[in-house]
């Protein structure tokens, strides 16, 4: 028979949230003055939860807390004008990590078009542990999506339709809900056969530095590749092998590369083609697709590197300028579909290395990455994870 006002909040200055309760009387819409009325039943021998009350509140930790660190809290109750009452402390262990989860690179054939895959992964020390998997697939190249959710195994079966390309990457979960940051990118390649495809090309550059060509390329899926061809052409039509590096065949991981082509002035042309052709050890092999380098430009073009690649939400950028008087202008980011995600005005002469703090919260994929040193672009990709 009676209103209650609730007042509550959150005390920043104390860290103390608060709530009031006071119980109105419906007819004078003042607090009520006889002493057996209140928001609470009276206690009751039959009924336990008679005379109790509780509140419930919701707290994230600080972005410095790191796991095995705790939250604790502890409550003063005030009854009308008695004294308070403090409740025993309790806190909870925080697990700031989400844990990491990794394909594994066998495919095991269980029936006819059944396949077993599997992966594995580890919560951080001292962290919760690793809970479930959300496992996601993209088929022939299309968009990824969810394929199952809340795995508790490390493993699924699932069925394999004939000339269909599988790409598999797996998110864990941890017992308090941390999720591992989705990849959007291909940590197994399966086709029906049981043949892992060969690996992934995420980047493949190159510039003259001296009279010299370096190039440059990364890879990822790594697990039946054996070596790269560097092939050259000096029409892009007819190419010839120059040369071979070994893979470092490090797995699912992205894996970066470099060739030095020497003395390519004195080939006596004014462009050169390069392209690289990975071969598997079944023989099994791909091509990366056709660059093509000034050889007779005047100047020389910068040494860039970007690192951590893939990166998150930070990205430092070093520009090392042929000459020391080369200004760089700016640093842009753009899409695959070209468009500008974000741009940082330099203006610096001379080698610079710029760590880029506030980028705008992107999708994971593939960007470009556009250094303007003396007005002339240069770019190279980049994966967001």
């Amino acid at each position: 028979g009676l209103y209650v006002d609730l007042t509550a909040g959150y005390d920043a200055a104390n860290h103390q949230a608060f709530w009031l309760f006071q119980s109105i009387d419906p007819n004078t819409l003042l607090p009520t003055t006889d002493p057996l009325k209140g928001f609470l039943l009276k206690r009751d021998s039959s009924n336990p939860t008679h005379g109790n009350g509780y509140v419930n509140f919701t707290i994230k930790p600080i972005n410095t807390a790191a796991t095995g660190d705790t939250i604790s809290a502890y409550a003063s109750i005030i009854f009308d004008a008695n004294d308070s009452m403090l409740t025993s402390r309790a806190f909870n262990t925080i697990d700031a990590v989400a844990p990491t989860t990794q394909m594994n690179p066998v495919v095991q054939t269980v029936a006819s078009n059944k396949y077993r895959i599997s992966w594995h992964g580890n919560d951080d020390p001292g962290g919760s542990g690793r809970a479930s998997s959300s496992l996601y697939v993209s088929v022939n190249g299309a968009p990824y999506t969810l394929f199952t959710a809340n795995i508790t195994d490390t493993f699924t079966v699932f069925t394999g339709v004939a000339d269909s390309t599988y790409c598999f990457f797996v998110a864990g979960v941890d017992s308090v809900k941390n999720i591992e940051t989705l990849r959007n990118t291909c940590q197994l390649s399966f086709k029906p056969s049981g043949i892992a495809l060969p690996l992934t090309w995420l980047s493949f550059t190159g510039v003259k530095r001296g009279s010299n060509a370096l190039l440059n390329w990364t890879t990822a899926n790594e697990i039946n590749t054996k070596y790269f061809s560097v092939e050259r052409s000096s029409d892009g039509t007819h190419f010839n092998t120059i040369g071979t590096v070994a893979t470092t065949a490090s797995g699912n991981g992205v894996n970066p590369y470099n060739y030095i082509d020497p003395n390519i002035v004195a080939l006596g042309v004014k462009t050169l083609y390069y392209r690289l052709r990975q071969v598997d050890n079944d023989g099994q092999f791909s091509y990366s697709k056709v660059i093509s380098l000034d050889v007779d430009r005047n100047g020389l073009d910068p040494l860039i590197v970007a690192y951590p690649n893939p990166f998150t939400q930070s990205l430092t950028v070093k520009i090392t300028p042929a000459n020391a008087s080369d200004k760089t202008n700016s640093i842009e980011l753009y899409s695959l579909q070209g468009v500008l995600m974000y741009k940082k005005e330099l203006g610096i002469t001379g080698t610079a290395t710029v760590t880029l703090t506030d980028l705008p919260m992107l999708a994971s994929g593939i960007y470009i990455l556009k250094t303007i040193v003396n007005g002339v672009p240069g770019t190279m990709k980049l994966m967001k994870e």
